[in-house]
């Protein structure tokens, strides 16, 4: 699945009222536990979510062949 900002928002919006739901008294409000959760919620839905291309330009120090080659090394772009 792609990014998407709605999904993003919903999984934001849960994991804030997760985190107020552990509070005894909502005015124990923690600003830094809660910027923490909305953090942790961001890079949670961006590690489960994200699509990455890697367009390989070139590579050199590859053996040619059936098989495993490798290490090597090469440039390219991320879109």
């Amino acid at each position: 699945m792609a990014l998407n900002g709605d999904a993003l928002g919903s999984a934001i919006l849960a994991a804030m009222d997760s985190y107020v739901a552990t509070l005894t008294d909502p005015t124990d409000y923690n600003r830094e536990e809660g910027f923490k959760t909305l953090g942790n919620a961001i890079v949670d839905y961006i590690k489960a979510n994200a699509i990455v291309s890697v367009n390989v330009s070139s590579v050199s120090l590859v053996q040619p062949g059936v098989g495993v080659s490798g290490p090597g090394t090469g440039t390219g772009t991320i879109s």
